[in-house]
């Protein structure tokens, strides 16, 4: 893999692991098991952005402990029959552009009889699989949602939308495009619904089309014969492909430690797979990790956004703010400091300007702090150069660890839910903006907006979905 990296991707990488272990150290207090082959697939599905690759990051560790997809193993008896369903599989052929293709059946998932954390788990064991190819890595995946024979029964909208928000901004994968294919007349409604709380990018890369015109998207030699092409479908060797495939990364990280006997027979997989597809042994699993506090995963549904994109571009705004920061080595002081505003003033101008508001004067203290000033703009610079990237990362990181510091009950209410966005955006009770009743309409004064506080005065601004 390290030959098919430029000398710049190779650089982007080992800058990007450098950042990923101190925010483990800071976040958990131990730098985990992050190998260069994880941290290229995030940074090929970022284009080697190095902070959008850790956006994802973040964005991947918090989704995979949110579905519970941090530990789990494809050889126990509910994954192994979620997996022979065949409800998704992916090809081993490709598309014109040479994106691997993922096929889900919707009339072969039956809500009823499987939970969502075991048909994500299904899902992403072969796309960690899939992922192992570097020319999927760059060329990314198409998705197929086969709605051929499917009934209301099998369709599940909060599944969908978990495995869209799962592989556009959790997943360390390029998607390509979606293709939902032979919708019925039933599923137009729900659809509109489900695009409300897709990014806008992620919108235009979903198309809605008949079995003739999936061939437009897809050569008719790397479609299966039910869905208009030549190709034939073999799940189960799929199937062995992946546990061959995970055993054998078991083995190249234990290769060190296992002696020449056993290295010379096969050893059943009967293992745990976790985040980053590191694989664990079952002897070493403990099952108290898997206990998830339920109201902290709650306060991470409504304080994490779903929508990573957003989250990226925070980050983005941060790197080109620290590219842009630049100072010139003289002594002249800078143009917007207190020193460089100093004037001469006669004795009428001054108390002119004593007696003026005392609050005009931007070097006083913030609403927000009782015992300091501000910044000048020579602190501020001296603050990022003292920090540096990985302390601005890491300031980044525990703000957005800091739990809500309110409720959000107005939002949940059922009457108001159509007017949320999105599900994971929710507004503050103590500071939301209350419209003006109508018709003496209790649920009427909802609007998804809050006042914010600016430097100087309270609610100075209005932040609104």
């Amino acid at each position: 893999m390290a030959d098919a990296l430029t000398e710049a991707e190779e650089e982007a990488v080992q800058e990007f692991i450098a950042i990923v272990k101190e925010l483990q150290l800071h976040n958990n207090g131990d730098r985990k098991s992050f190998n260069k082959s994880s941290a290229v697939k995030f940074m090929m599905a970022r284009k080697f952005d190095i902070c959008r690759a850790v956006a994802l990051f973040e964005s991947h560790e918090v989704t995979r402990r949110r579905e519970g997809l941090v530990r789990f193993d494809p050889t126990s008896e509910v994954l192994r029959n979620e997996l022979e369903t065949g409800k998704f599989t992916i090809l081993p052929v490709r598309d014109g552009g040479g994106a691997a293709i993922a096929i889900f059946t919707a009339n072969k998932h039956v809500p009823a009889e499987t939970s969502h954390q075991i048909t994500l788990q299904g899902v992403v064991y072969q796309l960690d699989v899939a992922l192992e190819s570097l020319e999927t890595q760059r060329r990314g995946i198409v998705f197929v949602y086969n709605m051929t024979g499917s009934k209301y029964a099998n369709f599940d909208y909060e599944l969908s939308q978990k495995i869209l928000n799962l592989l556009k901004g959790g997943y360390p994968a390029r998607l390509k495009k979606v293709l939902i294919v032979a919708a019925p007349l039933w599923f137009k409604a729900p659809f509109k619904i489900l695009q409300l709380f897709l990014r806008e990018k992620l919108r235009d890369r979903v198309f809605m089309v008949s079995i003739p015109q999936l061939c437009i998207h897809i050569p008719p030699t790397s479609l299966p014969k039910e869905l208009g092409g030549s190709f034939h479908v073999d799940h189960k060797a799929w199937l062995q492909h992946c546990l061959k495939s995970t055993t054998n990364r078991y083995l190249d990280e234990v290769s060190e430690s296992v002696s020449p006997t056993l290295q010379n027979g096969p050893l059943p997989f009967n293992g745990i797979i976790s985040e980053n597809g590191v694989i664990h042994m079952n002897s070493s699993y403990n099952d108290s990790e898997m206990d998830i506090d339920e109201t902290s995963e709650r306060q991470n549904s409504v304080h994490e956004k779903h929508n990573s994109e957003e989250r990226e571009k925070e980050v983005e705004v941060l790197k080109e703010d620290l590219l842009q920061v630049s100072v010139k080595d003289n002594e002249e002081p800078c143009p917007l400091t207190p020193e460089s505003g100093v004037t001469d003033f006669t004795e009428d101008e001054e108390k002119h300007l004593s007696s003026s508001s005392a609050s005009l004067s931007i070097w006083e203290d913030s609403v927000h702090s009782e015992n300091c000033g501000g910044m000048s703009l020579e602190e501020f610079i001296e603050h990022l150069r003292t920090k540096g990237r990985k302390g601005l990362y890491q300031e980044y990181a525990e703000i957005k660890a800091a739990p809500p510091e309110g409720t959000f009950e107005t939002s949940k209410l059922k009457p108001n839910q159509p007017k949320n966005r999105y599900t994971d955006v929710l507004c503050y009770d103590h500071s939301r903006v209350k419209l003006s009743l109508i018709d003496d309409d209790p649920y009427s004064d909802y609007i998804n907006a809050n006042f914010v506080d600016g430097y100087k005065q309270k609610n100075a601004f209005i932040s609104s979905q």
